[in-house]
């Protein structure tokens, strides 16, 4: 059961991802 409480904190969690992997992505690339 996916209540609407769940939702926000799913979205937010997956964008947390994507900013954390975009961030080590970007130093990657600095330091090669």
């Amino acid at each position: 059961m996916i209540t609407t409480e769940h939702i926000p904190k799913f979205l937010l969690v997956f964008k947390f991802l994507l900013v954390l992997t975009h961030y080590f992505g970007l130093n990657s690339t600095k330091f090669i």
